[in-house]
């Protein structure tokens, strides 16, 4: 009989304090959103067509980055999240200069931009196509499942395809790339830049070419500027894609196996 009652006394401790804690109360568990790397933001005059917006994204489990009619005020947001990628909503309008082209954003952001506006007509199709953006979804067709959509097409083709702009327009005439020029580097930025990508430290660097660290450091600042990249890490891996470095084992500073692999 005592070590029923044991049983019983463990059995309700358990329901009492350790059941509550891994089986939570589902109605009163956080919502969990399923794409918190991907932020969905919307740029419109229309305060109605904004809240419906935000109120499809919150339904869709997205989180929503910047909402309002404020060009500028986007910008500085998305300054401030440029670790996320970016889907952006915009109802074109002729106070937005910058904001409803993607190839202008993403100089600097990882966004793609989409059209919220009428139904096409046939004929405006393949001219809104070539607008620089990433898509078209007409205002009587914003729900949840094409908000899904649209996420899942922008990640994995780059693009939304639909009944405004359908896949065959997208095959016929594929998006355009964004033309970028090579950095115009000088010799001594050259230099650091080497030197980076071969795994010297700014200390190291600067007993190279006999200067401070800070000297290095301002170089380096002004590399990241030109290259459009937001750390140094990021810095040696675009000038490593984009060979603006010949990489060569003999001259990185500290020896790795693996450097055979990608270098000759």
């Amino acid at each position: 009989m005592l070590g029923a009652s044991r049983i019983i006394n463990k059995t309700q401790y358990f329901n009492k304090y350790i059941h509550p804690i891994f089986i939570p109360d589902p109605f009163h568990y956080p919502k969990i959103h399923t794409m918190s790397k991907t932020q969905l933001s919307i740029l419109t005059e229309d305060t109605w067509l904004s809240e419906k917006v935000k109120f499809t994204i919150e339904n869709s489990n997205f989180e929503i980055g910047y909402s309002g009619d404020d060009e500028n005020l986007l910008l500085a947001y998305l300054e401030k999240n440029t670790m996320s990628n970016h889907i952006l909503f915009v109802r074109p309008s002729i106070r937005f200069m910058i904001a409803d082209n993607e190839l202008n954003l993403r100089r600097k952001f990882k966004i793609n931009v989409l059209f919220i506006g009428l139904p096409l007509v046939d004929d405006h199709k393949p001219l809104i196509h070539r607008s620089n953006i990433s898509g078209y979804l007409s205002i009587n067709s914003i729900n949840k499942e094409n908000i899904q959509k649209v996420v899942t097409d922008v990640t994995q083709k780059g693009y939304y395809s639909n009944e405004q702009i359908p896949e065959n327009i997208w095959i016929q005439n594929p998006k355009g790339k964004q033309e970028l020029s090579i950095p115009q580097f000088t010799s001594r930025e050259q230099q650091i830049l080497n030197l980076l990508c071969h795994g010297f430290t700014n200390g190291e660097s600067a007993e190279v070419l006999h200067c401070t660290m800070s000297n290095i450091q301002n170089h380096i600042n002004r590399i990241k500027s030109k290259a459009l990249a937001s750390s140094s890490v990021e810095l040696v891996a675009i000038s490593i894609a984009n060979k603006w470095v010949n990489l060569s084992r003999e001259k990185f500073k500290r020896h790795n196996p693996y450097i055979l692999l990608f270098t000759h």
